[in-house]
């Protein structure tokens, strides 16, 4: 059987479509991705680009919380509690809970009629020398 090329392994899974990386880093261990290999270079050093790993655990979903500065990270089990490391479920379902958008509060437009002149203020505050006749409910976006 002849000698097979030093990186046999590597042209075989890149010919296959794998990524590929070139060792480049002298004192770290830095590795970038190579599309075009040059496998003849007897400097370079080449690998299958490594895969993520895979969660250790089947999760239902994931909620992230921005709190002050950092992300809170909430993962759902299949039985439906929620982890997160030193949390208790309870406090996470609450946190959850509390990260839903909440719906937004109607807003009106205030009608105010003076001697021969209507006002429309959006506060529900007294105008001098008018009376409040009524209130316009407006609709609010969703954005």
């Amino acid at each position: 059987m002849p000698n097979q090329h030093k990186w046999h392994k590597e042209i075989k899974a890149w010919a296959d479509g794998a990524e590929i990386e070139m060792y480049k880093g002298l004192n770290d261990d830095i590795w970038d991705d190579e599309p075009h290999p040059n496998w003849h270079n007897i400097n370079a050093q080449f690998r299958i680009k490594p895969q993520p790993k895979e969660p250790q655990y089947p999760f239902k979903g994931m909620c992230e919380i921005p709190y002050k500065h950092w992300v809170l990270r909430f993962y759902q089990m299949p039985n439906d509690l929620w982890y997160s490391e030193g949390m208790d479920d309870a406090w996470m379902k609450e946190m959850v809970e509390a990260s839903k958008p909440q719906p937004k509060e109607p807003q009106y437009l205030y009608v105010y009629q003076g001697i021969g002149e209507l006002v429309l203020e959006t506060s529900n505050t007294i105008v001098s020398n008018m009376e409040r006749i009524g209130k316009i409910k407006l609709e609010v976006d969703d954005d």
